[in-house]
């Protein structure tokens, strides 16, 4: 299923001409990986990962539901952190920008988030939480981490089937600045680029 007009709109407005050579040959290691453990499985479980999980995590895990919907892949997507801090309302109100339709909800935790993409599909419910319920499954699971230091610090579980690193500059180096929103914007679209990118590799390898 499509998501939203207005989000679709966004994903078509996308180019790969913004990846460079050097990053598409590792998304493309990453794309052939995915669909060689994809064909021996049902599914694909994948966990997003940055160390505070509240921005590029974030971006990643929203956009890998939109992605593979759209694309009929099989993916049951996640994300978490070495600790469980706060979603950065900057990425809301990007999310919001795209098209994504989000509210607030009554929750234990600080921030907590109903957001939809497109009709006839139940909201995704959203907020920052640490690996450890990662780490307890018995299910394999694939990781992405979005940072550097998430590669690194986040533990590994024993369902870990394979890690992988794919690095972003953090939008929070903008906040409170005059290019705060076009960063988190710019951060959002290089993610969801190479997310697309990885996908329809996929996509096309099935």
């Amino acid at each position: 299923m499509m998501p939203f007009p207005q989000i679709e709109a966004y994903l078509d407005s996308l180019s790969y001409d913004q990846i460079t050579a050097e990053r598409k040959q590792h998304l493309d290691h990453i794309s052939h990986t995915m669909a060689k453990i994809l064909h021996e499985r049902r599914y694909l479980e994948i966990v997003f990962l940055c160390t505070h999980n509240s921005r590029r995590s974030i971006f990643s895990e929203i956009m890998s539901h939109v992605l593979s919907d759209a694309l009929k892949l099989p993916f049951y997507s996640y994300s978490g952190g070495a600790e469980g801090t706060y979603i950065a309302p900057q990425v809301i109100t990007t999310l919001e920008d795209i098209g994504f339709e989000t509210s607030r909800f009554n929750s234990r935790l600080d921030t907590a988030y109903h957001i939809k993409y497109r009709k006839r599909k139940n909201a995704l419910v959203f907020y920052s939480h640490n690996m450890d319920n990662f780490i307890r499954k018995q299910y394999p699971y694939i990781t992405i981490s979005t940072c550097d230091e998430a590669t690194e610090t986040c533990p590994v579980g024993p369902a870990e089937a394979i890690r992988f690193s794919t690095p972003y500059e953090d939008p929070k180096v903008a906040d409170g600045t005059p290019m705060e929103s076009a960063v988190y914007r710019a951060t959002c679209d290089e993610i969801t680029t190479n997310l697309l990118y990885i996908y329809n590799t996929i996509k096309q390898l099935r």
